[in-house]
This record gives structure tokens, C-alpha cells and sequence, in this order.
């Protein structure tokens, strides 16, 4: 009598089976998980290059920086009646729109006969990075377009000094120093001391909000607020000098010559102030803005070990989140001799530039 061979798995080498493709699988997907991030990081890498370069085709056309917030529209005031769109005080991220491919709608802020509305502020991918994970919540509530990018403002002090507010940050405030409230304050190439190569103009953040505008006052929740508007040089003063933490930083970020709070000297929550310290959630931020705001403005990222930045001259360098906070002061200051930096004389390393 012949015996019939069996075909066929058996439970054991069923199991032995799935037990091998379940290791595989576990050692295959945090390679493709690399594989993917480092592809939005190249792509992040690839917007920051835009943006950068953005900024430095307006200083060749228009022979200065952007400022971190300018007028668009603008109308005089004495001619009636006055347009509902006149006058408009926008972003730096605006002001970059015709270097970005987005003429229409840099035609519609200019325009003083369009007020400002969801028509004037489409989502625009450049401004955001692929890893930004922050922007999901904020855009499933139908809120304005968010940002990922954050400009160089300085830290803004003190306000009667112009030499002194050009040495310290590449983007101005060109509402409030417009030439006619104030004395224009227009930053060139050529008075960036320590080199375009060696200043940050722009870096992304977590903690950014609508691409259209820059700092919004404070308000509960945070997001139902509008543009902040300086009403007099010792109100301006308060914002951006002391910092002493009534109004958010809508898309720029600073530098701290002294913490906040009034103290001289350290830096009391440098986990907080640090890249991608621990001011970079924007849960965290919701729940006290009030405290940890001022410190939120600095590059933060969601790619693991640093943040993507674009320097005055238009590279762009991955900077490492363990650099010194006087190096992180350094790369933001024009010209550190005559600059608020509590070591003026700091000369940056290789290892400061990123790679």
C-alpha cells in the first residue's frame, strides 16, 4: 500500500513564516520612514532656497532687505474717500510674492480698491515645510494659510539707535520706520559686516502663524487676533525691546541680548529658547502663550537634529540644535562689533555654518 505525501504548509512553518516577514517588516519600515524624511527634508531644503533666494532678487531690484513688515497700497490719508484696501501693512512673505511666481496675487495687495480677504491669501506651498506637522490642526479649522518660515528681525533695540537696529537683525520694521511715522531703516547687502554668507535671513518654525501678516497681539485664544499695531515709540518699545511677552511673533523670529522678564544676564529657560527646545510644540505654546511665545521665536523644526535655514547671500545650511545660543546670536547679527550681542567679538566656527 503506497503512502500519499502531504502538500502543503504546516501550522508551525505557517507561523515560522509569518514570524520572518513580520522581522523584516519591522527592520524595512523605519528605513522607509528615513527614506521619507529625507526626502521632505531636501524638499524643505529645496522651499528655503526659494525663499532665500526670493529675498535676495528684492534686494537686487529694490537695492535693500525686506522688511518683516511693510505697507502695500498705500494711499494718502488726506485724499477721500478712502479705498478699502488701502494701506495695507503685510508680511515680508508678501512683499516676496512677485519673486515667487505669485504676481496675481501680489497684484491683489497691491491694489487699494481689494481689501484684505480670503481671495488675497491662498495656501502657497513654498511657504510651508512637508515636515511641518503643526499646520494639519490649524488648517482643518478653516483658519488663514500658516506658515512655515520664520524672518531674521533682530531683537530690536534700542529704537532710537538706526545703526544699532541694522547691526542687530536683517529685516526691519518698515510699517512703523516708513519714512514718514519714523526714519526709514533700509538694510543693503553691503553693510552686512559679517558677511551675507554669515547671516540668517530666514529659518523655518513651528511656531509660525499666517503667511499674510506679522505679529499679532495677544488674545484667547491665541488665534482670534488681528494685526498689532504699534500706537507710539515707548508701546514699540514694550513689544520688541523689552519683549515682556504681550504680543506674539507671528512670522519672524529674534535673538535674546538679555532673558526676558528683566533679568541681565543668562538665560533662565534656555530649554526653551534653544533650537528645537522645548517652546518648539505648539500644544505647549497654546496652553501659556503668554509665557512661552517670546521664546518660541527661534528656528524650531521637525527634522530630527537641526532646522533648515537661508542665509542674506541665498545657500541654505542645515544648522544642528545643539549650537551655542552666542554662535545662534552671531549668524543673526549683520555686524557683531556694533551689535547688542553680549559678546561681541565671538568669531563663528566651521561647525556653526552647518552643512
Amino acid at each position: 500500500m503506497s503512502s500519499r505525501r502531504k502538500t502543503g504548509f504546516t501550522l508551525v512553518e505557517l507561523l515560522v513564516v509569518i514570524t520572518i516577514i513580520g522581522i523584516l517588516m519591522g527592520l524595512l519600515m523605519p528605513a522607509v520612514s528615513m527614506v521619507r524624511e529625507s526626502a521632505r527634508r531636501t524638499q524643505c531644503s529645496n522651499r528655503t532656497r526659494q525663499l532665500a533666494m526670493a529675498v535676495n532678487t528684492f534686494h537686487q531690484s529694490r537695492e535693500r532687505y525686506p522688511g518683516f513688515r511693510e505697507w502695500k497700497a498705500r494711499w494718502n490719508l488726506n485724499k477721500t474717500p478712502i479705498p478699502a484696501g488701502a494701506n495695507k501693512p503685510v508680511s515680508w512673505l508678501t512683499v516676496l510674492l512677485p519673486y515667487l511666481d505669485q504676481e496675481p496675487t501680489a497684484n491683489k495687495w497691491d491694489n487699494p480698491t481689494v481689501p484684505v480677504s480670503k481671495l488675497l491669501i491662498p495656501p502657497i506651498p513654498t511657504f510651508t515645510c512637508p515636515s511641518d506637522t503643526t499646520l494639519a490642526t490649524t488648517q482643518m479649522l478653516g483658519e488663514a494659510p500658516e506658515t512655515s518660515y520664520v524672518a531674521n528681525a533682530g531683537c530690536g533695540v534700542p529704537l532710537n539707535n538706526r545703526k544699532l537696529l541694522k547691526a542687530n537683525g536683517l529685516f526691519q520694521d518698515l510699517v512703523f520706520f516708513d519714512g514718514q511715522n519714523a526714519p526709514a531703516v533700509h538694510l543693503r547687502m553691503i553693510e552686512l559686516t559679517d558677511g551675507a554668507t554669515h547671516t540668517i535671513a530666514i529659518s523655518e518654525n513651528l511656531q509660525a502663524l499666517y503667511w499674510h501678516r506679522t505679529t499679532i497681539k495677544q488674545a484667547t485664544p491665541v488665534t482670534a487676533a488681528g494685526l498689532y499695531h504699534a500706537t507710539s515709540l515707548a508701546n514699540y518699545t514694550e513689544i520688541l525691546k523689552n519683549r515682556n511677552n504681550k504680543a506674539t511673533y507671528g512670522n519672524i523670529m529674534v535673538w535674546w541680548p538679555k532673558p526676558p522678564g528683566g533679568a541681565t544676564k543668562g538665560l533662565p529657560r534656555a530649554e526653551l529658547s534653544k533650537m528645537n527646545g522645548e517652546a518648539m510644540n505648539k500644544n505647549i505654546r497654546d496652553l501659556n502663550p503668554t509665557v512661552l511665545m517670546p521664546y518660541a521665536a527661534r528656528p524650531s523644526s521637525n527634522h530630527r537634529g537641526g532646522v533648515m535655514v537661508g542665509f542674506a547671500d541665498g545657500h541654505t545650511a542645515f544648522i544642528t540644535d545643539g549650537i551655542d545660543y552666542i554662535a545662534y546670536q552671531s549668524l543673526m547679527t549683520p555686524d557683531n562689533a556694533k551689535s547688542s550681542m553680549p559678546n561681541p567679538s565671538y568669531q563663528l566656527k566651521t561647525t556653526d555654518l552647518g552643512n
